[in-house]
């Protein structure tokens, strides 16, 4: 985890496991394996990608080989 900046007594520091965890929780489309780590940064980096048909949101599912 990297910290840039002035930080303040009041800074909320949290690892990449639990802010995946965070994101899950306060999802209503976003599952666990809906989270992927980013190859360039794995402790740092997550994303997902949702799609938008007709007004509704999904997740997609990216598999690697």
């Amino acid at each position: 985890m990297s910290i840039i900046g002035v930080l303040s007594p009041f800074d909320i520091r949290i690892t990449l496991k639990e802010v995946r965890q965070k994101i899950v929780e306060q999802s209503p489309i976003f599952e666990p394996d809906d989270l992927i780590p980013v190859t360039c940064n794995l402790d740092a980096l997550v994303m997902a990608y949702a799609l938008k048909i007709g007004g509704i949101l999904f997740a997609k599912q990216v598999k690697y080989l």
